[in-house]
């Protein structure tokens, strides 16, 4: 393979891969996977962090599949799995309350500050 193959295959690979980066971060419309909702199916969502509009449309795509009876197991990233126990203790406890949640499961860090808005995800704790 030439060095000039090789420059053009790697760049191939970097635009293949930002493409494929940016999916995850732009607002689809709603039919493009809300479909796949249901079931057993295992779907990764992730989003702009400081986008309140695309968390409102997710909300609401994700409280459809709720009221059509999907009940997924949801990890979140601003939890770790070292605080399972307080996570489902705030459930017990508080079932509705989102900020004992954040309370007691949430990394003191992350409760500090930590980069996380907390209003951007409190309506889907609940």
């Amino acid at each position: 393979m030439t060095q000039r193959s090789f420059i053009t295959r790697r760049r191939i690979a970097g635009l293949l891969l930002a493409i494929a980066c940016s999916a995850c971060s732009t607002t689809a419309p709603r039919n493009d996977w809300e479909h796949r909702l249901h079931g057993d199916a295992v779907v990764m969502l992730g989003e702009v962090h400081d986008n309140a509009e695309q968390h409102r449309l997710r909300l609401e795509v994700l409280r459809r599949a709720f009221a059509a009876g999907w009940r997924p197991a949801i990890a979140m990233e601003q939890f770790d799995r070292e605080h399972q126990a307080d996570i489902d203790r705030a459930r017990i406890e508080e079932p509705t309350d989102a900020q004992h949640l954040i309370d007691l499961a949430a990394p003191s860090s992350t409760r500090a500050g930590g980069g996380w808005d907390w209003d951007y995800y409190r309506r889907a704790l609940i």
